[in-house]
């Protein structure tokens, strides 16, 4: 048990530096002009050393708690001769990126649309039990991001699939302006972007 929770830490720990290094890369690039900034190659984190494919994290992940909590329902360290699965990593990879959103670092919180919201093909209708959770995370300040593989050129058509949610959103009095222009609506398959906009 103990071996797997420090492997774990090691990981977190490298994670950690990686979003560090993201930020005060960042921060770097910001202060220089364009010309200067491309010059400067970024440090890389050791995680980007052993994983170059490694992508930018949005949030810590707290592996080692996560492991501790998968582990007390898979005993994952008491199996002497499976070692751990895909679905072992992958649920504590799941585990720890839901430790880690609520603990109020959240920020977008992005659906699919058709299956996720609806049923493939229907619309967003104002009866949907899922329209007062949506309205919630808005109120939170929590930005909303629809992805839908439609690839409708106009936004009508696009309001006509999510009518029940932007129509609460119009009509929600404890919304403030900033709040309801926090959804995005991305389509055919990041080929069209649409923003709430409250006036339309």
């Amino acid at each position: 048990h103990r071996r797997y929770a420090e492997i774990m830490r090691d990981v977190e720990m490298m994670i950690d530096d990686h979003i560090s290094r993201q930020r005060q890369n960042q921060t770097q690039s910001q202060g220089l002009e364009g010309a200067v900034a491309s010059l400067i190659a970024p440090l890389p984190s050791k995680l980007g050393m052993l994983v170059p494919t490694a992508g930018p994290f949005f949030t810590r992940l707290p592996l080692e708690a996560a492991f501790k909590y998968q582990d007390r329902k898979r005993y994952i360290s008491s199996r002497r001769y499976v070692a751990p699965s895909f679905n072992d990593v992958r649920l504590v990879l799941n585990s720890a990126q839901v430790m880690a959103v609520t603990g109020g670092a959240l920020q977008l919180a992005t659906f699919d649309g058709d299956v996720t919201l609806y049923d493939d093909g229907e619309s967003l209708e104002p009866t949907s039990p899922i329209i007062p959770r949506l309205l919630d995370l808005l109120r939170k300040n929590i930005k909303i991001g629809i992805v839908t593989a439609a690839g409708y050129t106009t936004a009508d058509r696009y309001y006509d699939r999510l009518h029940g949610l932007l129509d609460a959103i119009a009509a929600s009095p404890d919304l403030d302006e900033t709040q309801k222009r926090s959804v995005v609506i991305m389509g055919g398959e990041a080929n069209y972007l649409f923003t709430y906009e409250p006036s339309s």
